[in-house]
């Protein structure tokens, strides 16, 4: 189950990136 965590991982990176 890494993969669903990086993708857990990417998606918080993107989200900070918008804010």
């Amino acid at each position: 189950e890494q993969g669903g965590n990086r993708m857990i991982y990417k998606d918080l990176i993107i989200g900070s990136a918008c804010i």
